[in-house]
C-alpha cells in the first residue's frame, strides 16, 4: 500500500488537476498530540495552486479539496491545513490559508486575557 503522502496527491491530482502540490507531513510536529500522530503520517500541510479554484469562494475551494479527499480524511488524517490558490493571480505568491490559523490566535488571546484575570484575583479565604 502506497504512503498517506502519496495517496493525498495522487487524489488531488486526480480530482483537481492542479499546477503546483507541495504536501508537507507535520506529523513530527505533533508527536504525543494523538495515537495516530505517533504513528506518523497524520498531520499533513497541502499547497495547491489549481484552476479548478477559479470563480470559487474560499468554502467552495475547501471543499473541492475536502471532497478530493473524501474517506482519507476519516480514515487516516487527523489534521490538514490547506493552502490553495488560484493561477489567475501569478504576482501574489502569497497562499490563502485556511481560517484555522486566526481561530487559533483568536483562542491563544482569549485564553491568555482569561488566565491573566484568574492570576490577577486575590484568593479566597475562609475565614476560622
Amino acid at each position: 500500500m502506497s504512503s498517506v503522502k502519496q495517496q493525498i496527491e495522487d487524489r488531488l491530482t486526480a480530482a483537481l488537476s492542479p499546477q503546483s502540490l507541495v504536501i508537507t507531513d507535520d506529523s513530527a510536529l505533533h508527536a504525543g498530540h494523538s495515537e495516530q500522530a505517533r504513528a506518523g503520517e497524520s498531520h499533513f500541510t497541502v499547497e495547491i495552486v489549481s484552476s479548478a479554484f477559479e470563480g470559487q469562494a474560499r468554502v467552495q475551494r475547501h471543499r473541492l479539496v475536502n471532497q478530493a479527499l473524501g474517506d482519507l480524511l476519516k480514515a487516516q488524517v487527523h489534521a490538514l491545513a490547506i493552502k490553495r490558490k488560484r493561477p489567475e493571480k501569478p504576482s501574489d505568491q502569497s497562499f490563502e490559508s485556511s481560517a484555522s490559523g486566526s481561530f487559533l490566535s483568536r483562542m491563544r488571546v482569549i485564553w491568555f486575557r482569561r488566565r491573566s484575570r484568574i492570576s490577577n484575583c486575590t484568593p479566597w479565604k475562609r475565614k476560622i
